[in-house]
This record gives C-alpha cells, structure tokens and sequence, in this order.
C-alpha cells in the first residue's frame, strides 16, 4: 500500500517552494492547497501540472468565475444558516 503524505512547504526543496509560491500568489491564499502538496513529492510531474494549469488561473476570466463562487456561497450561508444558541448571544 503507498503512503502518501503531502509535502509541506517548510519541508520542500528550494524547486518545490518557488512552485508553492507561485501556487499561493496565483490563487491569492496564504497556504498551498493539500493538492499541490500531495504532488510535490514528484517534482516534474508539479512542474508539469502547474505550467498546464498556471496560464488558466491567470485570467481575468477565472478570477472573476471566483468572485462569482465566493458571492453566491456568502448568499447561501446567509439564507440557511441559523447560529446556535451560545452564538447568539
């Protein structure tokens, strides 16, 4: 059975964290997503990943697919959710 564990930044060659970098810049977060850790362990096969998907997340065209996500959750949250008890006082 392989056991896989994701590759943390503080633990990841000088090549993987300028990946990682550019991963958390592109996406605007401040943490690399377990994905691209998981993958960091094959560093060409990340290289690869990240030039195919990199030209994509650039766009305005997905930034603004983003925004859309991040507003239409915000609505939903503020439709169903219903605090408990403790958190209303």
């Amino acid at each position: 059975m392989l056991r896989l564990k994701p590759l943390p930044e503080e633990k990841a060659p000088e090549n993987i964290r300028h990946i990682y970098a550019a991963i958390k810049d592109s996406f605007q977060i401040p943490s690399v997503p377990l994905f691209f850790q998981y993958i960091g362990n094959y560093p060409e096969y990340l290289a690869y990943v990240w030039s195919v998907l990199s030209p994509n997340i650039q766009t305005e065209g997905f930034h603004n697919c983003c925004d859309q996500i991040v507003q239409i959750s915000q609505s939903a949250i503020s439709v169903i959710y219903t605090p408990s008890e403790p958190a209303r006082t």
